[in-house]
């Protein structure tokens, strides 16, 4: 896939609706067979690989909340294969997800973790 004709914006968008409509399937086609995914929401872990992100997504897409997945905001990261999306997580908590795209137009790498909220001062 020619990357003038990628449009990872858009690619991070598909991503948002197959884990809001808990498509496995059509997620799992997005992903690089050799993707990563480090999630900082649960603790520092480090996922390899389609097959398993297969089992990481499973079990977050049937315990969905019901504002699951809803995008906050969404912009273009540092290079032109890099997306930077805020949304609620499976848990709806906010979280920031930094992908980078393959040039095959796959998602090769994820990192995820918790947006931190600013408290007002009393």
């Amino acid at each position: 896939m020619s990357n003038e004709a990628f449009d990872s914006i858009a690619a991070v968008m598909d991503w948002l609706g197959a884990c809001a409509a808990g498509r496995l399937d059509d997620l799992l086609d997005m992903y690089d067979e050799n993707a990563t995914l480090e999630c900082g929401c649960d603790g520092p872990y480090i996922y390899c690989g389609r097959a398993i992100l297969g089992g990481y997504w499973s079990s977050r897409l049937a315990d969905s909340a019901p504002l699951a997945f809803t995008m906050n905001n969404v912009l273009p990261g540092e290079g032109p294969d890099c997306v930077v999306l805020d949304c609620l997580s499976y848990e709806a908590k906010p979280v920031r997800i930094h992908f980078r795209f393959a040039p095959s137009g796959k998602i090769f790498g994820t990192v995820c973790g918790p947006i931190q909220t600013c408290r007002k001062a009393v």
